[in-house]
């Protein structure tokens, strides 16, 4: 899993004003939208095959 980023540091604050509409003070996921199929990034899956 990777580390969390303060939203402060990487959106615009007129989009973090939008979120905070839907949610206050809790963690959301944002989902990759190019995500890799397992193991192909170590190579696990070549390795199983």
């Amino acid at each position: 899993m990777k580390k969390y980023v303060n939203a402060k540091q990487i959106l615009p604050e007129s989009l973090i004003q939008e979120i905070q509409k839907y949610v206050k003070g809790q963690h959301i996921y944002i989902p990759q939208t190019d995500r890799q199929e397992w193991g192909t990034s170590t190579g696990v899956r070549e390795n199983m095959e």
